[in-house]
């Protein structure tokens, strides 16, 4: 099944967060990370760090502030995922209740009249215009 736009983002950030994690371990920094004068920009926290050397943003990445943010955002996210899946379980149930209802007033079927004895439609016909006739007479 396909992610649903919070679970592609939060997926995605993620994918981001540990690739800088792994990043500030090597002292790399990737092209997303690189703010103005190439001074690091964490996006949870929504600031750059002064000081961008290796030790800095491993301490950030791994201080106590970076992973409150951390566990406020995914918290939120997978928060909207349950709210979005229980959302679509009530509409899924309700439909089944509308198809349900509408069942419910459809008459019940009847099924075709059948000729006597298994004769042919037509004999059937023609035997009724005979009786007709006859009591027409």
């Amino acid at each position: 099944p396909r992610d649903s736009p919070a679970q592609a983002t939060a997926k995605q950030h993620a994918r981001a967060h540990r690739t800088a994690q792994v990043a500030a371990a090597r002292g790399v920094l990737t092209a997303a990370q690189h703010g103005p004068m190439g001074r690091y920009f964490c996006d949870l926290c929504d600031l750059y760090l002064s000081n961008d050397s290796q030790k800095s943003r491993r301490q950030h990445l791994y201080g106590w502030k970076h992973r409150e943010n951390f566990t406020k955002f995914y918290t939120h996210v997978l928060e909207q995922q349950r709210q979005e899946e229980m959302l679509r379980a009530q509409q899924q149930q309700y439909q089944q209740f509308q198809q349900h209802q509408q069942h419910q007033q459809q008459p019940p079927y009847q099924p075709h009249h059948q000729p006597p004895h298994g004769q042919p439609v037509q004999q059937q016909q023609q035997h009724q215009q005979q009786q007709q006739q006859q009591q027409n007479q």
